[in-house]
């Protein structure tokens, strides 16, 4: 799978400066306005926009600079008060962090997308097979000719072969769980792999999310052990026009598209789907994002490190197709 174009956390807005923002309550809106169907969408309240500057921080560089993001995002709003509950990373490499906003009963646990040489791993990992199998599929079409099941079948049948130990993302699945047991039901969102690894951790534990250009789930659900059924009632996915990691694998359940006029890395960029967002559904809350939107389009945040991650991981998917040849 492609690297994400992120390494650190960058959505930067100001507190509302109009008197009465800290008492907004945000609710559904009439789907008769027209517009993006998420705009008029909540997750137990919290809007695309919200859970956007929610996954952007899991990018954050420590604990501390994620409180400053925390509070330079909802300070000024109903969501001001916030704690921090756990941040956490294990020897697999998942990372992701878990906050909750006691005034309005709302937990969220955030994943992190590609960072490091081992998350880029952890994408391989999971994503491999289908990869090779849609590489293949450019030269000869045989995902249009199979049923899906029997891709799905097989998909799931070597990913078996090749699991050793546990899966790479049962941290965060039994942090979840244990959530629950304990009467916290928290939304699940993420970026790019963050989103894949939280869509795969919603579904199975049957929680709500909105996840920003992961890479789908349709062909390896068996391998992820979740139903379609259950993709279909709890994953919602923001898709940008242009980016390529949504392709991996095949889209499934709420899948919401939106436009990108730009190129490919930058449309895989959540400041990019932010700004977007923002330009199409307005902010609820009134925060002030001229200053990183000043036209509704982001700052392009591309690097000599995130160009040269993405060509690694062709190489990587080349040398693999290679070898299956």
């Amino acid at each position: 799978a492609l690297l994400s174009p992120k390494v650190t956390s960058d959505i930067l807005v100001q507190n509302p400066t109009q008197i009465g923002a800290a008492n907004i309550t945000v609710v559904p809106t009439d789907i008769n306005i027209g517009g993006y169907p998420v705009c008029h969408r909540t997750w137990n309240g919290l809007t695309a926009l919200d859970l956007a500057l929610l996954a952007d921080n899991a990018y954050a560089a420590d604990s501390s600079k994620r409180v400053e993001n925390l509070q330079a995002s909802f300070g000024g709003t109903a969501l001001e008060n916030f704690t921090v509950v756990s941040e956490e990373q294990d020897e697999r490499t998942i990372h992701f962090y878990h906050v909750r906003f006691p005034d309005q009963n709302i937990d969220v646990v955030a994943v992190r997308g590609t960072s490091t040489d081992e998350e880029a791993f952890a994408d391989t990992y999971l994503y491999s097979t289908i990869s090779i199998f849609q590489a293949i599929n450019t030269w000869i079409p045989f995902l249009q000719v199979f049923p899906d099941n029997y891709v799905r079948d097989i998909v799931g049948f070597l990913a078996l072969l090749s699991i050793a130990g546990s899966q790479p993302y049962q941290w965060v699945d039994n942090y979840v769980s244990n959530l629950k047991d304990q009467g916290f039901y928290p939304i699940i969102t993420g970026h790019s792999l963050g989103g894949a690894i939280g869509g795969i951790i919603g579904v199975r534990n049957q929680q709500p999310g909105l996840y920003f250009s992961p890479p789908g789930m349709f062909y390896s659900s068996e391998r992820f052990g979740v139903t379609l059924g259950n993709i279909m009632l709890f994953n919602s996915v923001i898709v940008p026009e242009h980016d390529a990691v949504p392709r991996v694998d095949r889209q499934w359940g709420n899948v919401q598209f939106i436009q990108c006029d730009r190129g490919t890395l930058a449309c895989h960029g959540l400041d990019s789907t932010a700004c977007t967002l923002f330009r199409n559904c307005g902010d609820a809350r009134m925060r002030d994002w001229s200053q990183y939107c000043p036209d509704g389009t982001a700052q392009d945040t591309r690097s000599f490190v995130t160009i040269l991650g993405l060509a690694c991981a062709c190489v990587f998917s080349l040398v693999l197709l290679y070898i299956v040849w």
